[in-house]
């Protein structure tokens, strides 16, 4: 009962923005101050300067490839979110490296995407722009719930999966998915899906990226709390036909993407270090 009780805040978060849209995203300071401040997300992120780092416990994803019991995909009118339930005891988490000894549950997931011609939007890296991102959200365990976790500079993790064009789709498993999101064009609007692995949406089921990029951002939507950025090192493909199915999603106030420009670096450092999987 404790999971669905998150994922309810967590819709009802971004629903409560009816007023926001992404044609004026520099603007959401105005409303939401923390928007304003100096480590923002997302960045461009230029890979020759990365500063590497090895830990004595290195980053571990537990859990990554559990098949959960139900998916269910929601058009928030802000994006879309996908929300899980998962067999007891066994909801990914992210511990270890940077993270050190707190877990990071799996709260969420919120696909975003830019129209043509948006190339300053979502995370830049080394000059390239990429049409469709998936942004996974965890909660620090200690924290109790994503809500909570969001008053806190180290209550939450994100990691940002990217896609870019290709002529042909690489997963059957995540174009099967993308056959269902008609389902949810209109704002309001939610469906059940067959459950996927992590590894259903790669290239190849056997690839595992391993390398991750690292930095302290904040979330790319209002209320824009603090995040510790995880970008894995790794590119998933889609077809033009399939990015056009996100692209018809309908969204609050005549909304046609919902990624935010590029931010700041200011005087931030980018990482990198090695991820593991244990189930």
């Amino acid at each position: 009962m404790f999971i669905i009780f998150f994922f309810s805040f967590a819709i009802f978060q971004q629903c409560q923005a009816s007023d926001l849209t992404f044609r004026d995203a520099n603007s959401w300071s105005k409303e939401y101050p923390q928007c304003g401040t100096k480590y923002q997300s997302p960045i461009a992120i230029n890979t020759e300067s990365l500063i590497p780092q090895v830990y004595d416990s290195p980053l571990i994803s537990y859990h990554e490839n559990e098949q959960a019991n139900t998916y269910t995909f929601y058009n928030t009118g802000t994006g879309l979110m996908l929300v899980s339930e998962w067999p007891e005891g066994r909801i990914p988490y992210l511990s270890g490296g940077p993270l050190g000894e707190d877990k990071y549950f799996y709260d969420s997931t919120w696909f975003r995407w830019n129209q043509d011609g948006q190339d300053e939007n979502g995370h830049i890296f080394d000059g390239e722009s990429f049409p469709l991102f998936a942004h996974l959200h965890y909660y620090n365990e200690k924290y109790g719930s994503l809500e909570e976790a969001s008053n806190y500079p180290d209550g939450l993790v994100a990691v940002a999966a990217k896609w870019a064009i290709s002529n042909e789709s690489t997963s059957p498993a995540f174009s099967g998915m993308i056959r269902r999101l008609p389902e949810v064009t209109e704002p309001g609007s939610q469906v059940e899906i067959r459950p996927l692995r992590v590894s259903d949406t790669r290239n190849r089921p056997d690839d595992d990226p391993k390398v991750m990029f690292y930095y302290f951002g904040s979330q790319v939507t209002p209320p824009c709390a603090p995040v510790e950025w995880f970008l894995p090192d790794y590119v998933h493909y889609l077809t033009l036909d399939e990015l056009a199915v996100f692209r018809s999603i309908k969204l609050n106030n005549s909304d046609d993407h919902n990624t935010r420009p590029v931010q700041p670096l200011n005087d931030r450092e980018v990482y990198k270090t090695n991820k593991y999987v244990r189930e």
